[in-house]
C-alpha cells in the first residue's frame, strides 16, 4: 500500500478539530501527601507494637550487622528459676569460660567492667567482658561457639552484632530474657591458640574396601586404627597402616544379636565361661599381632555383664594393654572395674558419626568436639572408616591444626591423662 497517497475520503477527515474541549487538570498532590502520612503512622505504630511485644528483640542491634546464626547445638530447656543468684552466675560464667577455652584463649585474661545498664535480676550485676582470642578464629566461628555454649547450659543469647567487621563482635547473653553478660570478642593476629589434644579412634579396618583403607593410611595425621580380628582384609590393611597405631577391636555380644551359631567362635558372649573368654581374647590378640591396646566392637549386652567385663579387663591387664570403651551402652561396667584393676582405661568422649554419618554433620561435630579438648585433658573421638569420614578428615584436619588442635595416638593421650 502506498501511504503517500491518500484517498479522497481520507482527505476530508479533520485530524485537528478546531472545537476540541480543553482537558480538565485535577491536582491530586494533597491526596498523595495524606496517604503517605497515614502509611508512615501505620508503620510507626506497627513497629512500636512489635518492640513492646518482644518480637523484635532478636533483631535489635546497636551497631554493625546481626550475627545470629544457626548453631549445631540444640536449644536446652531454661535454667530453673528457683536457683540462687550465685548459682545462676556460676552457670553463666562457666559457659563463658568454656567457650573462651575452646577458642584457644585463657579465661584468666578476660577483662571485666561494670555495665552502664541494669540487669533486672535481683542479686546479679550486669557486666561487660572484654575477651581477646587468637586471630586464626573467624568471628563467625567464634560467635557460633560462644552462642552454643550458653544455649547448651540453658542460657539465652539476646543480641549480637559486629563492632568492627571481621575483627570485633559483641554478644549479649543472659538468662530468662535478662541480659547479664555483654561480651566483646576481639581477634588478635599475634596471639597463638593454646594446644588441645585429640585422639581419633577409627574403626572398621579389616572389613572395609582396600582402596578406602589406603586413603586413611595416607592421611598426614596420627590416629588409632581399630582392626577387626578374623576379618577378610585384616592382614593387607594392617600392613597399609604400619605407620599408624593399631588397636584390636574385640567383637562382643550386643543386644538382640541374630547372628549364626558360628558367631561364638569369633565373638565374646555372656554365655561364655571365663576359660572360653580367655581363649578367645588370646586368639584375637595373636591374630592381630603387635597392637597397642584394645576396644570393644559392639558389646551393648556383654559390657553390662560384670563377670564378662572383669575377665576381659583382667586378660588385657596381664598383657599391659590399655582398653577404650566404645560407648555402645550407658550401662557399661568397664569404668568402675578398670579403676579397681588399675588398668589404663578411657571411654570414648564423643562419637563423631553418630547418630548422623553424613559429611556435613560429621564435619560440624568434629569441630565442636575437637575444640572441647581444651576444656578437658584431651578428647577421644570415635568414627567408622567410610568415604564420608575420610573426605571430612582430608578437608578439616589441617584447619583444626591451625586452630591449635594436635592429633595424637590414643595410647599417648591415655598416658597424658
Amino acid at each position: 500500500m502506498n501511504w503517500d497517497k491518500m484517498t479522497k475520503d481520507e482527505e476530508k477527515i479533520d485530524f485537528e478539530p478546531r472545537n476540541r474541549p480543553t482537558p480538565e487538570v485535577v491536582d491530586r498532590r494533597p491526596l498523595y501527601i495524606v496517604a503517605s502520612v497515614l502509611l508512615l503512622v501505620f508503620l510507626l505504630f506497627g513497629f512500636i507494637f512489635i518492640m513492646l511485644s518482644g518480637g523484635g528483640q532478636a533483631q535489635t542491634s546497636t551497631a554493625g550487622d546481626s550475627l545470629f546464626v544457626a548453631t549445631s547445638q540444640p536449644d536446652i530447656l531454661p535454667v530453673p528459676s528457683n536457683l540462687e543468684p550465685i548459682d545462676i552466675k556460676a552457670i553463666l560464667d562457666s559457659s563463658l569460660y568454656d567457650a573462651v577455652r575452646m577458642l584457644g584463649a585463657d579465661p584468666e585474661r578476660i577483662r571485666t567492667r561494670r555495665s552502664k545498664e541494669l540487669c533486672g535480676l535481683t542479686g546479679i550485676e550486669r557486666k561487660r567482658y572484654l575477651v581477646t582470642i587468637p586471630g586464626v578464629f573467624p568471628t563467625a566461628l567464634a560467635n557460633d561457639i560462644l552462642s552454643s555454649e550458653f544455649r547448651r547450659n540453658g542460657c539465652d543469647i539476646m543480641d549480637g552484632f559486629e563492632v568492627r567487621r571481621g575483627y570485633k563482635i559483641e554478644i549479649h547473653a543472659g538468662i530468662n530474657g535478662f541480659v547479664t553478660h555483654e561480651i566483646q570478642l576481639e581477634r588478635d593476629g599475634e596471639l597463638l591458640p593454646e594446644t588441645g589434644r585429640v585422639a581419633l579412634l577409627i574403626g572398621g579396618f579389616g572389613e572395609i574396601d582396600d582402596d578406602l583403607a589406603g586413603g586413611f593410611a595416607q592421611l598426614p595425621i596420627p590416629f588409632t586404627a581399630s582392626v577387626i580380628p578374623f576379618s577378610s582384609n585384616m592382614d593387607k590393611q594392617k600392613a597399609m597402616l604400619q605407620d599408624k597405631e593399631i588397636f584390636c577391636a574385640i567383637p562382643m555380644e550386643p543386644h538382640g544379636w541374630r547372628g549364626g551359631a558360628d558367631s561364638k567362635n569369633h565373638m565374646i558372649f555372656t554365655t561364655h565361661s571365663n576359660s572360653e573368654i580367655a581363649k578367645l581374647i588370646d586368639e584375637m590378640l595373636t591374630i592381630t599381632g603387635d597392637v597397642k591396646g584394645a576396644t570393644n566392637l559392639m558389646g551393648s549386652m556383654a559390657m553390662t555383664d560384670v563377670r564378662v567385663t572383669q575377665k576381659l579387663l583382667s586378660e588385657l591387664n596381664s598383657r599391659s594393654l590399655p582398653f577404650i570403651d566404645g560407648r555402645t551402652t550407658p550401662n557399661s561396667k568397664a569404668d568402675s572395674l578398670a579403676g579397681v584393676l588399675g588398668i589404663p582405661f578411657a571411654t570414648v568422649d564423643y562419637p563423631v558419626d553418630m547418630p548422623d554419618p553424613s559429611y556435613s554433620m560429621q564435619s560440624s561435630k568434629l569441630y565442636e568436639t575437637a575444640l572441647k579438648s581444651r576444656t578437658e585433658k584431651g578428647v577421644i573421638l570415635s568414627l567408622r572408616a567410610s568415604k564420608e569420614s575420610l573426605a571430612m578428615l582430608k578437608v578439616h584436619s589441617s584447619h583444626l591444626m591451625r586452630l591449635g588442635i594436635e592429633f595424637v595416638p590414643a595410647s599417648d593421650l591415655l598416658e597424658m591423662r
